[in-house]
């Protein structure tokens, strides 16, 4: 039966970071990679839908990337071994592969086969259902992929033995700690997570579990306790946050943390991502010295002023920025990416820079690409700030917009078309179906506009060991 009223699931809350990290690992544990990501044949979307998990771009750029430096090097390693971490719907991972494949063929060279593309994931589920992927498979039969269940704090590389790490929209969902200033004092945020009215607590056979069986479970703090559970019980939790002084024994580098804290502003929520720290410094061990390079693409604030004031200015306009956002029971987090870049050189990163994820794809496809969500954002009745919604104007344009066929990068093999603001198109695409978007109320300058302004919504991170 449907709970009658409000259920607290601890006797006090816990810190933000600890429950962030109880709830996705639950969460990855109890869905499979379908309900995550979609079908491969059947429409459903999933719970993501991302630039990474259906469109072509981001792969090929990274092949790009990879293969331009292995042709420039003085030295080739006799096994070029690749780690992806968080695997998605395998998209990426097949995208990458088939362009490194294809300029093997360009350009007369046979680094290929010496490929180890390593698929890593927490969840096991999803490694099960990557590895059924026809867009895999091939490549799995010519004995270029592996696939290893692992964490993205412990990951099991010899040192010094990864080319390259990649990584798309982890660090958002690994464990993150919230610091805000109260006058003199530093809280940190805790949570008291809490079941809502009216949520129907059932296992994965549709049986249903007594409340406090569930909650002596999710007090036990471990996911495998939880995995029994129909992944609905998640979207029923809701979050009610408090705020205790911080320990700092328990905040990593804090010395670099309280550097950074001392220009934010008082009241703004400031993200320290333990998660991304930690995998840092994992990833420092494990890439080659001088030569492996960590590409890591997420969303959050890309500069100290964004982070002093708790703003974003990606999508060409200045918005508020939300410490958390819940996605279908999970739980991600905004990423601090100048905190991590002050770590990362701390650690002894050669090379860390941000950019815009945009401009990374942009630079190896060399073509100018943005998001359809940014070009949106240039339409004439956001700009003037009349009536009109970007939710609506976002459905309206994607409605019907590729009936010429035009956007590329949404095309692939055997998967329905789906289109999604977070996809990108090119100058040339856009143009194309521009009396699509004059119909729709676009103008041209607003286009021009659009691709002038860097499309920063989407960070890059790039780590030279």
């Amino acid at each position: 039966m449907p709970l009658k009223h409000d259920l607290p699931l601890l006797k006090s809350p816990m810190p933000f970071g600890h429950y962030q990290k109880l709830i996705n690992r639950a969460y990855y544990r109890m869905k499979s990679g379908e309900d995550l990501f979609g079908a491969g044949g059947g429409g459903r979307k999933g719970d993501f839908v991302t630039m990474a998990s259906h469109d072509s771009r981001i792969g090929h750029a990274l092949a790009e990337e990879a293969h331009k430096s292995l042709r420039r090097a003085a030295k080739v390693p006799r096994r070029i071994r690749i780690c992806e971490l968080g695997v998605g719907n395998g998209n990426l991972a097949a995208t990458f592969l088939d362009r490194f494949k294809e300029l093997d063929n360009t350009h007369n060279t046979e680094f290929y086969k010496r490929l180890d593309y390593v698929l890593g994931d927490y969840s096991e589920a999803i490694l099960k259902d990557v590895r059924k992927s026809p867009q895999i498979e091939a490549h799995s039969n010519a004995g270029v992929t592996t696939f290893v269940n692992l964490s993205a704090d412990a990951m099991p590389f010899r040192n010094g033995s990864l080319f390259r790490m990649i990584s798309h929209e982890l660090w958002d969902d690994l464990g993150t700690e919230i610091l805000v200033k109260r006058g003199d004092k530093v809280k940190k945020v805790h949570m008291m997570p809490i079941l809502r009215t009216g949520t129907k607590i059932r296992d994965k056979n549709g049986v249903e579990v007594v409340p406090e069986e569930f909650k002596k479970d999710f007090r036990a703090n471990d996911p495998k306790k939880l995995e029994r559970y129909a992944p609905s019980v998640l979207k029923g939790l809701k979050m009610s946050p408090t705020e205790s002084d911080v320990a700092w024994e328990n905040i990593p580098y804090s010395n670099i943390v309280k550097k950074q804290l001392k220009g934010v502003k008082e009241g703004v929520f400031m993200m320290v991502n333990t998660g991304m720290i930690r995998n840092l410094e994992a990833a420092k061990r494990a890439l080659m010295p001088r030569r492996g390079i960590y590409h890591a693409f997420d969303y959050g604030y890309w500069s100290e002023d964004e982070v002093m004031n708790g703003i974003s200015r990606g999508g060409g306009r200045e918005t508020k920025v939300s410490p958390y956002k819940g996605f279908g029971g999970q739980v991600t987090s905004a990423v601090n990416l100048p905190l991590g870049k002050r770590i990362a050189e701390h650690l002894g990163f050669k090379r860390v820079a941000i950019g815009a994820e945009s401009e990374f794809v942009s630079k190896h496809l060399g073509e100018g690409v943005i998001s359809i969500g940014h070009l949106v954002r240039f339409h004439p009745e956001l700009l003037e700030e009349k009536t009109g919604t970007f939710e609506y104007l976002i459905k309206d344009m994607m409605m019907g917009i590729d009936t010429s066929g035009a956007f590329e990068g949404m095309k692939r093999k055997g998967k329905p078309k789906i289109i999604h603001p977070s996809f990108y198109v090119t100058r040339n695409e856009v143009d194309r179906v521009m009396g699509t978007l004059y119909g729709k109320g676009f103008k041209k300058e607003s286009i021009d506009s659009a691709f002038k302004v860097p499309d920063r919504r989407y960070v890059h991170m790039e780590l030279r060991a």
